[in-house]
Order: C-alpha cells, then sequence, then structure tokens
C-alpha cells in the first residue's frame, strides 16, 4: 500500500514539461503506429500530421522528412486515391476507423480518435496490421479476383454463429448501376476509385461483427446478423444511403446508385450455396425493374405483405408518385444492333417493402382499379421521354406501352391517346400499343373490340399483340386485327428444343407474321446463341437483358441519347 502511494506521489511530483517529455519519448518508443493530426474544422481541407512515430513512418514508408507537415489525407489514401471514408471521419469529428494504403502494397487500419490540448483541436490517430489478411483478401476481391474460398468460409461461420445465438441472417449481394458507363467515360482507375470507396464506405458504415467483402466487378457482399426480417428494409436502405454521396474522381464529382438483393437465412435457404444464389437472383430482379432500390426474397408476398400492398397503392399513388418510375428495355436490330425502340415499363420500389414485384404491382392495380389512372401517367411519361431524346438528337423510333383489359375497356380510350399525343408533341408512327392476347381473349364482343383497335389505327399509332404462341388465339382471328407487330417471348421458340428444332420453330414464327404482314420482335433474349439463331431469320428486333435490362431514363440516355447509341 505503501509503496503505491509513494508512485502516485511521485508521478504526481513531474511538471507540465516533464510529464511531456515522458510522454513523449513513451510514444517515441512504442511499437504501435501513432500519429498526431492537427484540426483546423469541419470545414478544413486538409489535415496536416503534427506529429507521429518511427512506427507510423515506418509503416506508411515515407521518411519523416516528407511526412511531418503533409496532410493525413495524401498519406493515408485508399487504392492510390482520395479516401473517403477518412474524409467523413474527419468532417463528422466522431471516433472512426478506416482503410488505407500502406507500403508494400498492402492496407491496415487507422483508429481515428478526436482530442483536445491547450485549447487546440487534434486528432490521436493509431494503426492496426493485425487485420491485414482479412483486409487484403477483400482488396483482391475488390479488384475482381475474389477468393470464393474465404467467402464461403466466411459465410459458413457466421450461418453457424446464427444457429448458436438464434439469430437470422440478412444476406446481401449489393451492385453499383452504371458501372460500365463510368468505366466508359473515367477510365479503369477513376471508375477502380469509386468502386473501392464503396466498399470502404460499407466497411466504415457496418459493425465489425458484420462481414464486408468485395465480390467480382463492381459488387459486394453483406453478411448481417438480424434479430427481426423486418430489419432487412431498414439496412438495405442504409446501404443505399451509404452510397448515395458523390464520389470524387480527379475534379469530377460522380452520384453512382446501389441495386441490392436480399436473402434472409433461415427463411429462404439454410446453406451457404443457396443463400448466395438466391440473393444474386434477387439482385436481378432489382436491376430488371431499373436498378437503384432492393429486393427482399423473404418478403415473398404472403398475405400479410400483398395486403400491405393493396392498401398501400392508393394512397401512395395519390400523394407521393415520386416512388414509382418508368424504366425503359431498349430494343435492337440483331443485324446491326441499331436501336430499334423501347418498352416502358412501370416500377415501384415501397420504402420499406423495397421493389414491388411488376407481375405483383399489376395484379393489385388492377384489383384496385387504379390501373387505369396509372396507365395513362406511364402513356404520358413515356411520350414525353421519347419526344425528350428526339429532340436531343436521337433517331426517331417507337416507344411501346402496353395496355392492360381494364385499360383496353376505358370508355374514350382512342380519345385519351390523341390527347397524349397532341399534348406531348410525339408523331403518332413512334408510339407503339402493345395488347397481350389476353387482352384480345377476354373481350366479350369481338366486333367492338376490332373497330376500337381501327380507331386507334385512324390515330397513326402502331398496334402490337404480344405472348402469341403462350396463349390460345386462333390464327382467322388473328388474320382479321389490324395489327403492326408480333411480339414473341423467344423461350416459346428457344427452350427445351435441339438445334434443329429451334429452327424450325423460328422460321415456323417469322413465316407467320410475314404471311400477315406483320413485323416481329421476339423477348427475352438472354444470350449471344439466340440472338444469332433471331438474327439470322430477318427479325426485326430483339428484347431482352442481353440487349439491356429496364433502366431508369437517366441511364438509357447515358447509354442510346448521349452516346450516340
Amino acid at each position: 500500500m505503501n509503496v503505491g502511494l509513494e508512485k502516485q506521489t511521485v508521478v504526481g511530483r513531474l511538471d507540465a514539461g516533464a510529464l511531456s517529455d515522458v510522454l513523449g519519448a513513451a510514444l517515441a518508443g512504442a511499437a504501435e503506429p501513432v500519429a498526431i493530426v492537427a484540426d483546423a474544422g469541419a470545414t478544413a481541407l486538409l489535415h496536416p500530421v503534427v506529429y507521429a512515430n518511427d512506427a507510423f513512418f515506418n509503416l506508411i514508408g515515407v521518411p519523416r522528412s516528407s511526412a511531418l507537415g503533409s496532410p493525413i489525407e495524401r498519406l493515408a489514401t485508399y487504392g492510390g486515391h482520395q479516401n473517403p471514408a477518412l474524409a467523413a471521419v474527419l468532417a463528422n469529428r466522431k471516433v472512426g476507423s478506416v482503410e488505407f494504403d500502406v507500403a508494400g502494397g498492402a492496407i491496415a487500419v487507422l483508429d481515428m480518435r478526436p482530442i483536445e490540448a491547450a485549447g487546440e483541436q487534434y486528432w490521436y490517430a493509431t494503426a492496426r496490421t493485425g487485420a491485414a489478411a482479412r483486409l487484403a483478401a477483400d482488396r483482391e476481391a475488390a479488384r475482381g479476383r475474389a477468393d470464393l474460398v474465404v467467402l464461403e468460409d466466411r459465410l459458413r461461420q457466421t450461418l453457424a454463429q446464427c444457429r448458436r445465438g438464434d439469430l437470422k441472417m440478412a444476406l446481401m449481394v449489393v451492385g453499383l448501376d452504371g458501372y460500365d458507363a463510368l468505366v466508359d467515360t473515367h477510365g479503369h482507375d477513376g471508375a477502380d476509385s469509386v468502386r473501392t470507396g464503396a466498399g470502404v464506405r460499407l466497411h466504415v458504415t457496418f459493425r465489425e461483427s458484420d462481414t464486408v467483402m468485395w465480390l467480382s466487378d463492381a459488387r459486394y457482399v453483406l453478411m448481417l446478423p438480424i434479430a427481426r426480417e423486418q430489419d432487412t428494409a431498414r439496412l438495405a436502405q442504409k446501404v443505399r444511403d451509404t452510397i448515395a454521396p458523390p464520389f470524387s474522381i480527379g475534379r469530377a464529382k460522380v452520384a453512382v446508385t446501389a441495386s441490392i438483393g436480399v436473402a434472409v437465412f433461415p427463411d429462404d435457404a439454410d446453406a451457404a450455396e443457396p443463400l448466395m444464389r438466391i440473393a444474386g437472383e434477387a439482385l436481378d430482379t432489382t436491376r430488371a425493374a431499373g436498378g437503384d432500390g432492393f429486393h427482399v426474397v423473404s418478403d415473398g408476398l404472403d398475405h400479410p405483405i400483398r395486403e400491405r400492398i393493396r392498401n398501400d397503392l392508393r394512397t401512395r399513388w395519390a400523394i407521393d408518385q415520386d416512388q414509382f418510375r418508368v424504366c425503359y428495355q431498349p430494343m435492337i436490330d440483331p443485324r446491326d444492333d441499331a436501336l430499334f425502340g423501347m418498352e416502358a415499363l412501370l416500377r415501384w420500389h415501397h420504402p420499406e417493402i423495397g421493389l414491388v414485384p411488376p407481375a405483383e404491382l399489376l395484379t393489385v392495380a388492377e384489383e384496385s382499379g387504379l390501373i387505369v389512372a396509372i396507365g395513362e401517367w406511364v402513356l404520358r411519361g413515356a411520350c414525353l421521354q421519347n419526344k425528350a431524346w428526339q429532340d436531343a438528337g436521337m433517331a426517331p423510333v417507337t416507344v411501346t406501352v402496353n395496355l392492360s383489359p381494364l385499360e383496353f375497356r376505358r370508355p374514350g380510350l382512342v380519345r385519351v391517346v390523341a390527347g397524349v399525343l397532341k399534348e406531348t408533341g410525339l408523331a403518332a408512327e413512334h408510339l407503339c400499343l402493345d395488347l397481350s392476347v389476353r387482352v384480345l381473349r377476354t373481350e366479350p364482343e369481338w366486333a367492338a373490340m376490332v373497330h376500337k383497335l381501327e380507331e386507334l389505327k385512324e390515330i397513326g399509332v402502331l398496334l402490337a399483340i404480344d405472348n402469341y404462341g403462350t396463349s390460345e388465339l386462333p390464327l382467322d382471328q388473328l388474320r382479321r386485327l389490324p395489327l403492326d407487330r408480333l411480339i414473341i417471348d423467344s423461350g416459346f421458340m428457344l427452350d427445351g428444343v435441339d438445334v434443329a428444332d429451334r429452327a424450325r420453330v423460328a422460321d415456323a414464327a417469322v413465316t407467320l407474321a410475314r404471311g400477315l404482314g406483320l413485323g416481329i420482335v421476339a423477348q427475352g433474349v438472354d444470350n449471344v446463341a439466340a440472338k444469332d439463331l433471331l438474327s439470322a431469320r430477318d427479325i426485326d428486333a430483339v428484347q431482352g437483358d442481353l440487349v439491356g435490362e429496364p433502366m431508369p431514363a437517366a441511364r438509357f440516355t447515358e447509354r442510346f441519347v448521349a452516346s450516340g447509341g
């Protein structure tokens, strides 16, 4: 006891100068890399290093003479570029950890803590390299060389922890939208800095107990233990909010969006491989709806979710149409890849449920009676957008808009279409109205239906029928309709048969269309073999994921208007 008191007294006798010398010597000789960074306030652009020990200089590979006085922003880069996570910590003036480049091409973690001394603000920074193996594996994945063995092992470990703790887990596959356009505009280095920066943000945003790993291309995998399934939508939105702030590429500011697919353990699957597959499919669903959103597989639209959508649709349509968007899926001529047209498709990203599957949205809209109002909104928006593209220099093509049975039966449909064309200034020949076989087969009065089609033709719009071959419609009835195009699902022609049969079925479809004097468009073309087969048979246009997924107007503009197609 006396010894302790005596030691305490000795320390207490150190004056400020001596204590400073002791602390300085301790930091200088410490094995842990330490730096002190000046803080000129949240608005400061640069924060100079005013002190660092030898361990810090050795770690970053920069001599003391060069490092002292240099901004930490230039010393703690990430991927050879500006470190957005570091900038965020400095701006918020809160405790934080960021990854940064160190000597030898490795990466380490910089722990930042704000301190005050002599009335001035500083940062106390220490560096950790113990997580280097994990971070290096992630870094390789960021460069497009994901170690799938490491990923699967970590996923299995996380699943085991969730089983022991009786927890659920949200497995998210996150993809950056428009990454190819970034490469085209800013080069591979610029795009890679955005990809790396997005990963850093995700690492900083989520807990240490969560897992964030880079996958191939501009994709990331997040493993997030959750207590309730309802947490998935909140976390997916957190990912979107993390990615949303603009990234810096040189002097340019670039904003990107994220598409997210979510699978929940154990609701969707209880093993690593099926969970990854299901989450990947959910990401594809999000991108097919235009991206910039999320799809939670286990939301699955069971009865409570379906009721929620039905109850919300009328209210949200009335007060917040910004939640709804029209996406455009391109059609191209398979012979020369020239733009042939585009199909306008409605998407709804519910702020809590996520992406509402298109088929479910259509069903609920029809059941609620809102399909007519929504359909007119889509028609007007699609015509306005097509006219805007033409005014911007795009060669005139047709935009295809789908008509549901209720829309087709609407009194005054012909007047509404004519009014929208006049209002928007779009030439009638640049609008194609698409009716499914279902519309025609459910019409009680055949003669009245044909008369309405003839009235639409008198306006000058094009008429198409889709899903032919998947539903029954007698050939004699088809022959009597005033149509311009036959739209056929390529799956009807290409799936489940050998090459010779595919060719014969495709030939028959083309012969039918040409014999009726119709153009022919093949939807669902998802691979080069299908495109080549259809191209050889003089199909007018193909549409599908191979050509391009449904995309927001801005992305369509980048690809087909700003770039010249």
